[in-house]
């Protein structure tokens, strides 16, 4: 499976929902990504809901945030080649 694959599924799977193309951007952050990139040898993107208060006393998000979110988890399933028949 080419190596850019996942991020072309996400993309268009982003854009097919939101309307409007993937903001991509490298962060420096701790995340599980790194783990799952040195362990399991594959690449991984991180992609989810606002996370405007992320690491704060008292995390939250939106209920539409989520929901859109799920959509596009879903949506990036069903465009990822060779997982959805």
């Amino acid at each position: 499976m080419p190596g850019e694959a996942p991020l072309v599924a996400l993309a268009t799977a982003y854009e097919a929902i939101v309307g409007r193309a993937l903001p991509v951007a490298g962060m420096k952050l701790v995340s599980d990504a790194n783990l799952i990139v040195r362990a399991g040898g594959f690449p991984a993107l991180r992609y989810g809901p606002s996370g405007a208060t992320r690491r704060a006393d008292e995390e939250y998000g939106s209920v539409a945030d989520l929901m859109r979110a799920a959509a596009v988890y879903a949506e990036t399933i069903r465009r990822y080649p060779g997982l959805v028949g």
